[in-house]
Parts: C-alpha cells; sequence; structure tokens
C-alpha cells in the first residue's frame, strides 16, 4: 500500500495530533471531573500516581521514538498514526514486551494523573473504561498490519501479548536485595554486555538456572524455555509466563522459536540459552549439542560463556528439592568460533570456566528414597533386586556407602567419589532386555503455533524394547523416533515428526528409559548405514541470517 502524498500526510498528522493530543485528553479529563462532580467524589493527590504516570509517559515516547527511528525508509520517517502506517514492522524497545505501547502507555498516564490531581472519577473510572475501548481499536488496526506486513506480523502477534503481562524481575531484584538470591561473579563481569545484542550461554543443572542467570546480569535476560514449562499448571505457570521467556519445542526443529530469538536479538535485548538442552542428571557437564552450537555463530551477535558453579546442590534433578545457596559464577569473553567446530569452540569456553566439573552434592540433604531415579542398580555389581538407593547399600554384594560430607560419596573401602563417578557404571551398563512399566500418556499433536496442553490418553502399561514402544495397542516404531527428552524426574518424552508422546513413569527412572531407547535408536542407525545418522532434534532448526533490524506497529 503506498504512502499517501507529503501535503495529505501532513493533514492526516495535524488531524491525529488535534483528535488524540488534544481533544481526547481533554474529553476524557472533563468526563473524569464531571464523575466526581455528580457523585461527590473527593480523593488527597497521592505521590502513588507518579509511578503508572512516569512508566505511561515513558511507554508512550518510547514508543513514538521507535517507530520514527526503525520503522521509516527512504519513503519517510515512521509516524504513530494508523492511517499513515510506518513502512517497516517494528519490534524494539517497549515493542519486544506489548504490541502496542503507545496505547497502554496513554492508558497508564491517565490512572497516574487521576491519582497525582486527586480526581478519582479519572483514576477509578474513566482509566479503567478507557482500556477497552483502546484494545477493540488496536484489534481493528491489526487488520490493517495485518494486511500491510503478513507473517510477520502474525508471528510478532503470537509471541507479544496486547496488555503488559506481569514481571518478575523486579522481584528477583528484591529478594537479592535482601540476600536471598545470592551470585557471585568471581571472574569476568566485564564481559557482560552493557549494550546491544547478546546471547548468553550457561551449563544446566538445575530448575533455578534461568534465575541465577538472570541475577548476574545487569540487563533483563530472555530465556530459552522448553515448552513443558509453558504447559505448567497454577502458580508455576503463572512464574513461567511472567519471566522474559519464549517456549521452544525440543522434540522437532522449531522455526518459531528461532524467529522470536532473531527478533530479539535485532531489537538489542540479551537471550540466554543453555547448551547442554536438559538439566545434567549426576552435575557433570554434558557438553554441547552439535546443532544448537552451529546455529549461535550464525547469529552474528556476542556469544558469552558463563560458567554456573554450586547449582547442582541447590536441587539435584532426582531429588525434587530446591534451595537457594551462594552461587558462584564465572564469566568468559565472547567466543572467538575460529578455533575448530562451533561446538569445541564453545565446550573448551565452558571447560576452561568450570572450578568443579562433575559438581558437589551433598547426599545427607537430599531425598534418598528419589536416587533410584538416577541410580536404579548397585554401582558395584549392578543388581537391581538386591539395591536399596535411600539406604546406600546393596544386599547382593554387600556394599555400603556413605556421604562423605565434602560433596562426594565414600565407599566400603574409605575411598571417596564424586557422585557423578560413582553412578556411571549405572549408567554405562548395558540394557539387557525390554522395559516394562506402568505410565500415565499424554500427546501433543501440534507442531507450530501456540503452545496447546497436552491431551490425556490415559493409563497404560509401556514395553520399550529395541522395536520401538508398545501401549495400549500403539506401537511407536524405534525408526519413527526422532527425538527423547525428559521433563522433570518422572516423565519420558518421546518426539515424531509429526507429534510428541509424553509418558508420566513417577515409580521408574525416565532417564533409564531415555538412555536405553537411544542406544536402541543407535544400534539400529549403525544396522543401517545409508540411512541418516542419530540425532536429537535440535532446539532451533533455521537457516538465520545474521542480526539485523527486522523489516513492528503503529501503536
Amino acid at each position: 500500500m503506498p504512502r499517501p502524498g507529503r501535503t495529505r500526510t501532513v493533514l492526516l498528522v495535524l488531524v491525529y495530533t488535534g483528535v488524540f493530543c488534544v481533544a481526547l485528553p481533554g474529553l476524557l479529563w472533563q468526563a473524569g471531573l464531571a464523575i466526581d462532580h455528580r457523585l461527590g467524589w473527593r480523593l488527597a493527590p497521592t505521590a502513588l500516581g507518579a509511578l503508572p504516570a512516569a512508566w505511561g509517559a515513558l511507554w508512550l515516547a518510547a514508543g513514538m521514538r521507535n517507530l520514527w527511528s526503525h520503522g521509516g525508509d527512504a519513503r519517510g520517517p515512521g509516524l504513530p498514526v494508523s492511517a499513515v502506517p510506518p513502512p517497516r514492522l517494528v519490534t524494539r524497545g517497549p515493542y519486544v514486551l506489548v504490541r502496542h505501547p503507545i496505547y497502554a502507555g496513554f492508558n497508564l498516564l491517565l490512572l497516574g494523573a487521576g491519582l497525582l490531581v486527586g480526581a478519582p472519577g479519572l483514576a477509578l473510572v474513566v482509566a479503567p473504561l478507557f482500556l477497552p475501548v483502546w484494545m477493540a481499536y488496536a484489534r481493528w488496526e491489526e487488520r490493517g498490519l495485518l494486511r500491510r506486513f503478513g507473517a510477520d506480523y502474525e508471528r510478532y502477534r503470537q509471541s507479544t501479548p496486547l496488555l503488559p503481562r506481569p514481571s518478575l524481575r523486579p522481584l528477583m531484584r528484591l529478594l537479592q536485595a535482601l540476600g536471598l538470591i545470592r551470585v557471585r561473579v568471581l571472574s569476568g563481569r566485564e564481559h557482560l554486555p552493557g549494550r546491544g545484542p547478546a546471547v548468553l550461554v550457561s551449563n544446566h543443572t538445575t530448575y533455578a538456572d534461568p534465575v541465577f542467570l538472570a541475577a548476574l546480569s545487569p540487563r533483563r535476560v530472555w530465556m530459552a524455555t522448553t515448552a513443558e514449562a509453558f504447559r505448567g499448571r497454577g502458580a508455576f505457570r503463572f512464574l513461567v509466563r511472567a519471566w522474559p521467556s519464549f517456549p521452544v519445542r525440543r522434540f522437532r526443529p522449531d522455526p518459531s522459536a528461532a524467529r522470536r530469538l532473531i527478533d530479539l536479538l535485532a531489537a538489542g535485548e540479551v537471550v540466554g540459552l543453555f547448551n547442554e538442552r536438559e538439566r545434567s542428571v549426576l552435575g557433570a557437564y554434558l557438553g554441547t549439542d552439535e546443532r544448537v552450537a552451529a546455529l549461535l555463530p550464525r547469529l552474528g551477535v556476542p556469544v558469552i560463556p558463563v560458567a554456573l558453579q554450586d547449582a547442582y546442590a541447590s536441587g539435584p534433578r532426582w531429588s525434587g528439592t530446591l534451595r537457594l545457596p551462594t552461587i558462584h559464577a564465572r564469566v568468559g569473553p565472547p567466543i572467538d568460533w575460529r578455533g575448530g567446530s562451533p561446538a569445541a569452540c564453545l565446550d573448551r569456553a565452558m571447560r576452561a570456566l568450570l572450578d568443579q566439573d562433575p559438581q558437589p552434592v551433598w547426599l545427607e540433604r537430599e531425598h534418598l528414597d528419589r536416587l533410584y531415579r538416577a541410580v536404579w542398580r548397585c554401582p558395584r555389581c549392578l543388581d537391581e533386586a538386591g539395591w536399596q538407593p535411600a539406604a546406600l547399600r546393596c544386599t547382593a554384594c554387600g556394599a555400603a556407602w556413605t556421604p562423605s560430607g565434602d560433596g562426594g560419596v565414600r565407599g566400603p573401602e574409605g575411598q571417596v567419589q564424586a557422585f557423578a563417578d560413582w553412578a556411571a557404571p549405572v549408567w554405562q551398563a548395558p540394557e539387557t532386555g525390554p522395559l516394562e512399566v506402568e505410565v500415565e500418556v499424554s500427546r501433543a499433536p501440534e507442531v507450530s503455533g501456540p503452545i496447546q496442553d497436552l491431551l490425556p490418553q490415559g493409563r497404560a502399561t509401556l514395553r520399550l524394547g529395541p522395536e520401538g514402544l508398545n501401549w495400549d495397542g500403539q506401537h511407536l516404531g524405534i525408526r519413527m523416533i526422532l527425538s527423547t527428552s525428559t521433563e522433570r524426574a518422572d516423565t519420558l518424552q518421546v518426539g515424531t515428526l509429526r507429534e510428541l508422546w509424553q509418558f508420566r513413569c513417577p515409580t521408574t527412572s525416565p532417564f533409564r528409559l531415555q538412555r536405553a531407547l537411544d542406544r536402541w535408536r543407535q544400534a539400529e542407525e549403525q544396522r543401517r548405514p545409508r540411512h541418516r545418522p542419530l540425532r536429537r532434534a535440535p532446539i532451533l532448526d533455521p537457516e538465520p541470517a545474521p542480526v539485523a533490524g527486522p523489516p513492528g506497529s503503529t501503536g
């Protein structure tokens, strides 16, 4: 749609200025005063109105500034006028948080002004009633934006809310000030970006790692978060969605997550990723997924490694506990990708920052009745029937262990091992036959679009073997499996090209099931060398160009 001529543009701007900057505010102000007069309301002026007023004014000004500076092109600047939409979509600044920061800012300004001058009609009636009005107008306006910007705006609309979401970042800073969240940067603080786009890449051992990573940065950090977290319920769902984050489907390449990542970086934001993809079960660094690593150099922004230490002791994955100890972090310089493959460069940078690998865990503090999730047979004789994980002993071979007091495990002969080294024989032992377990089955049929809740399929007996998975007459062949992953410490996920199957197994280790499936998949690939090699589905699998300003909205 061509822009109107210069004279018409000037007239439209004058009309919009008169209506929306003079007439509308005056009308709303008079309406508020009329309500106060008719109802006899009185309200003492309060300085509490300064916060929403300042916030609203900031959003309004920043929204207009971003439209002017980033929405224009050779035909002219971007204007906050729906009849003269900006030539380019703006997704920077406040447009990262809401689709129409100018309208939202104006509404907040109304609320704050009413409180500041003591006009309850303006603050408590006019401002709330104005909210659905501008939301309806914005949705009407978005029809034109969809016609103008097409798929770019549809993608932006799906990932960015209409109203501001509550943010947990101020709460996190308050907890830091109170000493409840303690993250101490031992070295490399100067590498944390003060401005401009960047990616922070960190190791991953506990649920709280996104909080720890965000706490060490002076800027907001957008976290790439598993889609399962967005499917959570109750308070957990609220917390995840209130955190600056975006969902990633791990069971297949996720172009929508890749586009969100690129849009955030183009807006000058900082994004946090965990290069191991899943939390380490035993506390040892797992290494970088090669397909994830291959994405990072192509983003064209600094990729900064961060090693979080002592985090595993805050709550091992198998234990289900969560504490907030003092976390120590080392930050490295931006990664130089010229030293080998991207995965090798990232692993080398990360291992150089880790003081302890594997990380210690104090077993005396943990729920050992859940240890079977990580150590499902005796680490010495590999017997299952005689293994008593809650007592750290095996009746089959007579071996017994105790916590060493320094984060390790003391064996029968007095030798001390790191927890990960002690459990390693269990993880390395092959599975000799099919596994059978009682599960609760769910399915996620969607492969793109908004994250939806899983569809419950009921209880079943799941049988896993070299040929694949069988349950309730369903069969999933080993060659159909694209990816395996685990959620929490009781759920196995199996992804195919078309859907995701989830099996909750509260009495069996999902890590054991995942490990067995991956080995059987590997064996199947080795028997058929002509087929593509085994790989887990990458988190993000686009071909992104280096980040630049994307070709964002008028409100």
